[in-house]
C-alpha cells in the first residue's frame, strides 16, 4: 500500500490480494468493506498531491463465496463495475445489505434482483445508486425470470 493524502492508496493487484484473503474466511457473519484502488501510476506520481484515478473494483464476486454473512455493508468509496452488486444473489443468509452510494455499480436490474432473490433482508440500503433510470438489458430480465420459475419450484 502506498500512503496518500487522506487514505491508502492501493493498486489493483493488492486489493485483489485483499479480497482473496477476505474470500477465505468462510466464517465471516459480518464485513464491512471499502474496496478501492487507483490506476497504475507511475511510482514518482504515488506520493504527489495530485489525486490519481480511482478504479472499479469487482468486489462482489470475491465475496459470492461467504454465503454464511449475515450483515454486509460495502462501504461508499468504493466504485463496483456495472453488474458486479449481482454475484451477491448466492449471499442468501444476508439480512442485511448496505450498498449506498455505488452509483452506476448497482442500477435497476441488479436492485430487482437483490431484492428479490435475498428473501432473508430486513435492511436494504440502495441510496445513491443509479436507480429509476432504466438499462434493464436482456441478462437482467432473464436471470429475474429464472429467479421467478426457481420459486415456483421450477414450473
Amino acid at each position: 500500500m502506498h500512503e496518500g493524502s487522506s487514505r491508502f492508496r492501493v493498486r489493483r493487484c493488492e486489493v485483489n490480494d485483499i479480497l482473496e484473503g477476505v474470500a477465505a474466511a468462510t466464517s465471516l457473519t459480518k464485513l464491512e468493506l471499502e474496496a478501492v484502488c487507483v490506476a497504475e501510476c507511475h511510482e514518482d506520481d504515488l506520493h504527489d498531491e495530485a489525486p490519481c484515478d480511482w478504479v472499479a473494483v469487482a468486489a462482489c464476486r470475491r465475496l459470492s463465496a461467504l454465503t454464511g454473512l449475515k450483515d454486509l455493508c460495502i462501504l461508499e468509496d468504493t466504485i463496483l463495475p456495472p453488474c458486479d452488486a449481482l454475484a451477491l444473489t448466492s449471499l442468501t443468509s444476508l439480512t442485511r445489505l448496505v450498498l449506498s452510494n455505488m452509483r452506476g455499480g448497482v442500477g435497476d436490474v441488479a436492485a430487482a434482483v437483490l431484492a428479490h432473490q435475498l428473501t432473508q433482508l430486513q435492511h436494504l440500503d440502495l441510496r445513491r445508486c443509479d436507480l429509476g433510470k432504466g438499462g434493464w438489458d436482456s441478462a437482467g430480465i432473464e436471470q429475474l425470470g429464472a429467479a421467478d420459475r426457481a420459486a415456483a419450484g421450477g414450473q
